[in-house]
């Protein structure tokens, strides 16, 4: 970097006033850099783009700010990208155990699901098979499932995937909420097959990034009702298929296909609901960038008294904590850490492993806090793993 440019790299107070036009591809500070009050530039250790810079420019942003210093060398340690960020975090032996079940199983459901899709047959064993194991693995590994689900690098775009999640989170509010094992079962049933009626409405359709239409509108709403009858056929209750019938309807009566409004609607069509809705907030859409865990509570908390059932918004957070198991949180020292515990009595100050220390350094093995103890800590903000890939 040239003299002229280290100029241009200014303190004031404590904190260095950087003009983007200093930025050169490569940089490294010690500390996180940010732009605009609490934007999260640039993570500790990680070196500067071209393309950041560039968006930057795009916003209008003349300067970046950071409490640390300028790295002069490049750090030994391996650099964090969104391919190895499983590995990065430590991974113990049973989430190890829990991704190898968990890409068998979206397998299963991908193989399963693509006869729906075919009209092929479908063997009402072979969804039991895979509820059981769902329900199983969610209930002898219910942290090590939600760290998954927070953390895995696949998209659940597609059907296979979105039914999967959407059973994980809703065993761990049947199991938060203390419910019998055959009643979780049913759950479980019930939620990994609510949307298989979309497979039955035209991809141009259900796929579509446009605004629907009214006639297109009223052709996904049927699909609630095509599911509840696809069950049927297979053999499950008429309960079950109520449940899936009615997962689409709103507290506030607003919902469908019937309208109906809050305890006519079944406790467990309410559990699905929130379950779906979180789901597709915590994973990537081809509209949207998908959300952190605790900016997707956020936006189902929004839906309180209107979309969802109150009590069971309140059953979702705590089963899953205000800052989700596996989540990234920046916090007050400057350094990264993975959120391992959560209490009910402490929700805003959880257990967290520190991964990554204020110069970048990769911890191993991390370094265990519990901010319910350690006061003089706390979260800043939560982190984007994809705002940590090189």
């Amino acid at each position: 970097m040239t003299k002229t440019r280290t100029n241009t790299i200014m303190e004031k107070g404590a904190i260095l006033r950087i003009d983007l036009t200093s930025l050169e591809e490569g940089m490294r500070f010690d500390a996180p850099v940010f732009f605009e009050g609490a934007n999260l530039f640039l993570a500790p250790g990680l070196p500067v783009r071209i393309r950041d810079i560039r968006k930057l420019k795009a916003l209008g942003v003349t300067t970046v700010y950071t409490c640390g210093n300028l790295v002069h060398e490049k750090p030994p340690q391996e650099r964090l990208t969104r391919h190895t960020l499983l590995s990065l975090l430590s991974l113990q032996q049973r989430e190890t155990l829990c991704l190898k079940e968990y890409v068998a199983l979206l397998e299963r459901s991908r193989r399963l699901f693509l006869l729906f899709d075919r009209k092929g047959p479908v063997e009402k064993k072979e969804v039991d098979n895979i509820v059981h194991r769902i329900y199983h693995l969610t209930k002898d590994y219910p942290k090590e499932m939600v760290k998954l689900i927070h953390g895995i690098d696949a998209s659940t775009r597609e059907a296979a995937g979105n039914a999967l999640h959407t059973t994980i989170i809703s065993v761990v509010m049947g199991l938060q909420k203390r419910m019998l094992s055959h009643e979780v079962l049913s759950l479980a049933a019930a939620a990994f097959l609510h949307d298989v009626g979309m497979l039955e409405i035209p991809p141009l359709v259900r796929d579509k990034k446009e605004k629907l239409s009214d006639r297109e509108r009223d052709l996904i709403e049927t699909h609630p009702a095509r599911s509840a009858a696809l069950i049927r056929q297979l053999g499950f209750p008429l309960r079950t298929a109520q449940i899936v019938l009615a997962h689409h309807e709103r507290w506030d009566g607003k919902g469908y296909p019937r309208g109906v409004t809050g305890d006519h609607i079944p406790e467990l069509a309410h559990m699905i609901a929130v379950a779906d809705a979180y789901a597709a907030l915590i994973n990537e859409r081809p509209y949207r960038r998908h959300l952190l865990g605790h900016d997707a509570l956020k936006t189902v908390l929004r839906g309180i008294g209107g979309q969802f059932n109150p009590e069971t918004v309140k059953l979702l957070l705590q089963s899953i904590g205000v800052y989700p198991l596996g989540s990234l949180v920046l916090l007050s020292n400057q350094t990264i850490g993975r959120v391992v515990e959560t209490r009910e009595e402490t929700a805003l100050r959880p257990t967290v492993e520190i991964i990554v220390d204020r110069h970048g350094q990769r911890l191993s093995p991390p370094a265990t806090i519990n901010l319910g103890e350690d006061r003089e800590l706390y979260i800043v903000k939560t982190v984007n793993p994809q705002d940590l890939a090189s």
